[in-house]
Protein backbone atom coordinates (compact mmCIF):
# COMPACT_ATOMS: atom_id res chain seq x y z
CA UNK A 1 0.00 0.00 0.00
CA UNK A 2 1.61 3.30 -0.91
CA UNK A 3 1.89 6.09 1.78
CA UNK A 4 0.49 9.28 0.18
CA UNK A 5 1.17 12.83 2.26
CA UNK A 6 -1.70 13.85 4.37
CA UNK A 7 -3.80 16.96 2.88
CA UNK A 8 -2.26 19.17 6.27
CA UNK A 9 1.09 18.76 4.91
CA UNK A 10 0.23 19.42 1.57
CA UNK A 11 -1.19 22.86 2.84
CA UNK A 12 1.66 23.49 4.95
CA UNK A 13 3.88 22.95 1.35
CA UNK A 14 1.83 25.05 -0.43
CA UNK A 15 2.56 27.95 1.54
CA UNK A 16 5.77 27.67 2.37
CA UNK A 17 6.27 27.42 -1.82
CA UNK A 18 3.97 30.48 -1.88
CA UNK A 19 5.82 32.60 0.34
CA UNK A 20 9.10 31.50 -1.83
CA UNK A 21 7.37 32.66 -4.55
CA UNK A 22 6.50 36.51 -3.10
CA UNK A 23 9.97 36.43 -1.44
CA UNK A 24 11.68 35.82 -4.75
CA UNK A 25 9.42 37.98 -6.85
CA UNK A 26 9.73 41.03 -4.53
CA UNK A 27 13.57 40.63 -4.35
CA UNK A 28 13.80 40.28 -8.75
CA UNK A 29 11.26 43.91 -8.54
CA UNK A 30 14.02 45.24 -6.06
CA UNK A 31 16.80 44.65 -7.92
CA UNK A 32 15.38 45.55 -11.36
CA UNK A 33 13.83 48.71 -9.56
CA UNK A 34 11.62 50.04 -12.59
CA UNK A 35 9.92 51.88 -10.53
CA UNK A 36 12.87 54.21 -10.26
CA UNK A 37 13.07 54.33 -13.85
CA UNK A 38 9.65 55.42 -14.00
CA UNK A 39 10.82 58.98 -11.88
CA UNK A 40 13.14 59.69 -13.61
CA UNK A 41 11.38 59.15 -17.23
CA UNK A 42 8.34 60.83 -15.42
CA UNK A 43 10.58 63.96 -14.48
CA UNK A 44 13.34 64.25 -17.58
CA UNK A 45 10.63 62.76 -20.17
CA UNK A 46 11.24 59.75 -22.77
CA UNK A 47 12.92 61.91 -24.97
CA UNK A 48 15.97 63.03 -22.67
CA UNK A 49 16.49 59.40 -20.83
CA UNK A 50 16.33 58.16 -24.74
CA UNK A 51 19.18 60.39 -25.28
CA UNK A 52 21.21 60.29 -22.31
CA UNK A 53 21.13 56.24 -22.48
CA UNK A 54 22.32 56.11 -25.64
CA UNK A 55 24.70 58.93 -25.40
CA UNK A 56 28.30 57.65 -26.55
CA UNK A 57 30.20 61.28 -26.20
CA UNK A 58 30.09 63.97 -23.71
CA UNK A 59 31.29 67.20 -24.47
CA UNK A 60 32.20 69.43 -21.23
CA UNK A 61 32.22 73.41 -20.87
CA UNK A 62 32.92 75.66 -18.32
CA UNK A 63 30.15 78.24 -17.84
CA UNK A 64 30.82 82.33 -17.25
CA UNK A 65 28.98 82.77 -13.59
CA UNK A 66 25.24 83.74 -15.04
CA UNK A 67 22.03 84.33 -12.93
CA UNK A 68 19.79 84.17 -15.96
CA UNK A 69 20.87 82.65 -19.60
CA UNK A 70 21.46 84.88 -22.61
CA UNK A 71 18.63 83.63 -24.69
CA UNK A 72 15.90 81.11 -23.64
CA UNK A 73 18.22 77.78 -23.20
CA UNK A 74 18.85 77.62 -26.93
CA UNK A 75 22.26 76.95 -28.16
CA UNK A 76 24.92 79.60 -30.22
CA UNK A 77 28.20 80.06 -31.29
CA UNK A 78 30.43 80.52 -27.29
CA UNK A 79 26.71 80.18 -25.63
CA UNK A 80 25.47 76.34 -24.68
CA UNK A 81 21.68 76.33 -23.45
CA UNK A 82 21.44 79.74 -22.90
CA UNK A 83 24.70 80.36 -20.63
CA UNK A 84 27.96 81.73 -22.28
CA UNK A 85 30.82 79.11 -22.20
CA UNK A 86 34.28 80.68 -21.25
CA UNK A 87 35.95 76.64 -22.26
CA UNK A 88 35.60 73.58 -23.41
CA UNK A 89 37.28 70.23 -22.12
CA UNK A 90 38.41 67.30 -24.05
CA UNK A 91 35.19 64.78 -24.41
CA UNK A 92 34.40 62.92 -21.22
CA UNK A 93 36.71 59.38 -21.46
CA UNK A 94 34.17 56.36 -22.08
CA UNK A 95 34.32 55.40 -18.51
CA UNK A 96 33.18 58.74 -17.23
CA UNK A 97 30.26 59.04 -19.67
CA UNK A 98 28.95 55.49 -18.37
CA UNK A 99 29.43 56.94 -15.21
CA UNK A 100 27.62 60.21 -15.71
CA UNK A 101 24.64 58.57 -17.81
CA UNK A 102 24.05 56.07 -14.79
CA UNK A 103 24.00 58.72 -12.25
CA UNK A 104 21.40 60.62 -14.39
CA UNK A 105 19.43 57.82 -15.03
CA UNK A 106 19.15 56.32 -11.11
CA UNK A 107 16.41 58.22 -9.29
CA UNK A 108 18.79 57.47 -6.12
CA UNK A 109 20.78 60.13 -7.92
CA UNK A 110 18.25 62.85 -7.44
CA UNK A 111 16.27 64.20 -3.99
CA UNK A 112 12.82 64.68 -5.42
CA UNK A 113 11.44 65.24 -1.76
CA UNK A 114 13.24 68.77 -1.51
CA UNK A 115 13.16 72.23 -2.77
CA UNK A 116 15.48 74.40 -2.28
CA UNK A 117 15.67 78.47 -2.23
CA UNK A 118 19.17 79.20 -3.65
CA UNK A 119 19.00 79.76 -7.37
CA UNK A 120 20.25 77.92 -9.95
CA UNK A 121 23.55 79.13 -11.23
CA UNK A 122 25.06 76.75 -13.55
CA UNK A 123 28.48 76.39 -13.65
CA UNK A 124 29.30 73.82 -15.91
CA UNK A 125 27.36 72.32 -19.02
CA UNK A 126 27.31 68.25 -20.49
CA UNK A 127 26.27 67.99 -24.01
CA UNK A 128 25.23 64.27 -24.38
CA UNK A 129 25.60 63.22 -28.03
CA UNK A 130 23.08 59.83 -29.82
CA UNK A 131 24.30 59.81 -32.90
CA UNK A 132 22.30 62.98 -34.69
CA UNK A 133 20.44 63.85 -30.99
CA UNK A 134 21.68 65.78 -28.46
CA UNK A 135 20.84 67.05 -24.70
CA UNK A 136 22.63 69.21 -22.48
CA UNK A 137 22.71 69.22 -18.31
CA UNK A 138 23.80 72.20 -16.48
CA UNK A 139 25.66 71.20 -13.14
CA UNK A 140 25.75 73.85 -10.26
CA UNK A 141 27.70 72.62 -7.16
CA UNK A 142 26.81 75.75 -5.20
CA UNK A 143 23.37 74.48 -4.66
CA UNK A 144 23.73 70.79 -5.56
CA UNK A 145 21.56 71.27 -8.50
CA UNK A 146 21.23 69.83 -11.99
CA UNK A 147 19.15 71.29 -14.58
CA UNK A 148 17.54 69.85 -18.49
CA UNK A 149 16.61 72.16 -20.49
CA UNK A 150 14.87 71.01 -23.51
CA UNK A 151 13.28 74.16 -26.04
CA UNK A 152 11.75 76.76 -23.64
CA UNK A 153 11.22 74.56 -20.48
CA UNK A 154 13.75 73.67 -17.86
CA UNK A 155 13.75 70.65 -15.52
CA UNK A 156 15.92 71.11 -11.99
CA UNK A 157 16.26 68.66 -9.04
CA UNK A 158 18.93 67.85 -6.40
CA UNK A 159 21.57 66.01 -7.13
CA UNK A 160 23.07 65.67 -3.31
CA UNK A 161 23.39 61.96 -3.03
CA UNK A 162 25.61 62.04 -5.37
CA UNK A 163 27.45 65.24 -5.80
CA UNK A 164 31.00 63.61 -4.52
CA UNK A 165 30.64 61.02 -7.59
CA UNK A 166 30.04 63.87 -9.85
CA UNK A 167 32.84 65.80 -8.46
CA UNK A 168 34.78 62.89 -9.53
CA UNK A 169 33.63 62.82 -13.17
CA UNK A 170 33.84 66.72 -13.69
CA UNK A 171 37.67 66.90 -12.32
CA UNK A 172 38.39 64.37 -15.27
CA UNK A 173 38.10 67.45 -17.07
CA UNK A 174 38.23 70.84 -14.79
CA UNK A 175 39.17 71.45 -11.77
CA UNK A 176 37.40 72.45 -9.60
CA UNK A 177 37.52 75.07 -7.06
Amino acid sequence: MEKRPSRHFIGKLAVLVGAALLVACGAVAQAGDPQASGKVTAFLGEDLVSIIAAADRVEPYLLKPSLAPTTVFLDAPGVISGYNWKARGADLAPADVARFKALLLDSASYDFETAKKCPMVPEYAFRFHAGERSTNVLVSFGCTMWAFPKGEDIRVEDFDPVADQLKKIVETVFKLD
